[in-house]
């Protein structure tokens, strides 16, 4: 289900194909419409902007995609915003497009964290996050944290990207 304003291309223009029936499973089976939010090719390296157009919006999808080929991410019923506190929900996971896999979150610890001086960061550790100057978006698959992840979720790199996105998910 394709809405008007979402065209996957613009949003998914990666070495790896979008598959909508993937991310459908790892949305329970709903079917949804998303809306770009923010792309930092084009809005910009800036964590500020980010916060312009992202925080308050409800059902994020954050898609990072690195210079080797990686895309990973994350999902959260959350909102994002600039309060600098910890928030859990049980249905926040990470996923790694290259694996085609969806990494649930854990009963403890926390599944994002909000910053007024930084862009969207996923679980304990954090697990995805990006850098203070929001130039790179990073992953670390340590054991232990927020998410049940095993080394393969992006063969332990800790690279920067090359585009990220945040797009509203709607489940209808």
């Amino acid at each position: 289900m394709e809405s008007k304003d979402f065209n996957y291309e613009r949003i998914f223009n990666s070495k790896i194909d979008f598959d909508e029936g993937l991310v459908k499973t790892w949305l329970d089976n709903k079917n949804f419409r998303a809306k770009l939010l923010f792309r930092m090719t084009e809005d910009g390296e800036n964590f500020k902007t980010f916060h312009q157009k992202c925080d308050n919006k409800g059902s994020t999808m954050t898609i990072i995609e690195t210079e080797n080929g990686l895309i990973f991410g994350g999902y959260t019923d959350l909102n994002w915003d600039t309060s600098n506190i910890k928030k859990n929900d049980k249905d926040t996971f990470l996923f790694s497009f290259n694996h085609r896999k969806k990494y649930p979150k854990r009963n403890d610890n926390y599944s994002i964290y909000c910053s007024d001086t930084q862009g969207p960061k996923f679980g304990h550790g954090p697990q995805i996050y990006f850098d203070k100057n929001f130039k790179r978006g990073l992953s670390d698959s340590t054991e232990g944290n927020s998410f049940v992840l095993n080394n393969k979720f992006v063969n332990g790199e800790r690279n920067g990207s090359i585009s990220n996105r945040i797009s509203k998910i709607n489940k209808d």
